[in-house]
């Protein structure tokens, strides 16, 4: 294993092209609520009894292990039962899906620039540092379905920062922004978020995504927890499997996009707090199939050796022996010493 010793190391030997993926640390790094348990402890009281009891029989926190096992379950019962097949096992990986998604909203931080203050630093000022973070790269994916990223980069936009375009454009006064795949699109949601929303382009037509924007009376986060609580939910990509994923985001022409743009990877590719488990294996393939990714930057968050991380590191060897010669140079890194959210000392 190639271990860096610090992030000013990936810094050093970044090259000309590079790309930044990021998962639920980067969300952790700002707040603990979003923890995969913290998360779980808010939606209990609206799940449903089988997912409550899974939860506590597979000792997890994980809503992906959970609806995995819920849609393995319903893959054997349409196996064997025929015309017989129980609806409430899909109802119930629904009704789970749907109490994740509520709960990240129910608990989410009001909103960028009210001057909340974490250990003396202002929002103000941790805007400042993620977006000096977002700068180095020429494109940023997430699979987060939180607000975060885009309120910093929408923050940004507003003092003059105007580099993370996400693809959506909308007429003044609509209350959705469109997307559209022509712009110089720099940031991607790869499985959807709770601004964005499953929209047919015409009658029976195929499915894209529109952007859910703020008024000047409303804050986005009211239209959202608004939209969520008369049971209108964002399009977020939340099955258990990398295949039902991929799946859900082939049929979606913004995510198929986004995806595709993910796969078109080329130069380096910085992974920052994400796992890279078995229900992120397209991701993986993905990087297999960019031929033109030469080297990953994979960060470890404290003990390398610890389950999670011991977990991330076999992804990477799985990608290493599949994609052979083709490989990427993978340099693994300290997380915790990137400045995502605060500046070094």
């Amino acid at each position: 294993m190639k271990l860096l010793a610090s992030y000013d190391e990936v810094v050093d030997r970044l090259g000309p092209s590079r790309a930044l993926l990021l998962g639920n640390g980067f969300s952790i790094g700002f707040d603990d609520r979003f923890r995969y348990r913290a998360l779980r402890e808010r939606t209990n009281l609206e799940l449903p009894e089988i997912a409550r009891d899974l939860f506590e029989r597979l000792g997890t926190s994980s809503f992906e292990v959970v609806m995995e096992v819920l849609e393995s379950a319903g893959w054997v019962n349409r196996h064997y039962g025929g015309a017989q097949v129980d609806p409430q096992i899909d109802d119930d990986v629904a009704a789970t899906r749907h109490a994740m998604v509520a709960a990240i909203e129910q608990d989410h931080v009001p909103g960028l620039g009210h001057g909340a203050e974490r250990e003396g630093d202002t929002m103000s000022t941790r805007v400042d540092v993620v977006a000096d973070f977002l700068d180095r790269f020429d494109r940023v994916f997430t699979t987060n379905y939180d607000l975060l990223l885009y309120w910093c980069c929408l923050a940004a936009h507003q003092r003059g920062r105007s580099r993370w375009r996400d693809g959506f454009l909308r007429r003044q006064g609509d209350a959705f922004g469109t997307f559209t795949p022509d712009l110089d699109v720099r940031l991607f949601f790869l499985h959807g978020a709770l601004h964005l929303y499953e929209h047919a382009m015409s009658h029976g037509g195929d499915l894209t995504a529109r952007k859910r924007v703020r008024s000047e009376e409303r804050s986005l986060r009211d239209l959202v927890r608004e939209m969520i609580g008369e049971k209108s939910f964002p399009l977020v990509i939340a099955e258990g499997s990398a295949e039902r994923k991929l799946q859900r985001i082939r049929a979606n022409r913004y995510l198929s996009a986004a995806f595709d743009a993910f796969g078109r990877l080329e130069g380096d590719l910085v992974v920052y707090g994400h796992r890279l488990g078995l229900s992120d294996r397209h991701l993986l393939r993905a990087m297999i199939d960019a031929e033109a990714l030469e080297t990953l930057f994979v960060g470890l968050y404290d003990d390398p050796e610890s389950p999670g991380n011991l977990e991330t590191r076999a992804a990477i060897a799985r990608l290493e022996q599949e994609a052979g010669d083709q490989a990427p140079e993978t340099f693994f890194f300290p997380s915790q010493t990137a400045p995502v959210w605060t500046r070094p000392d």
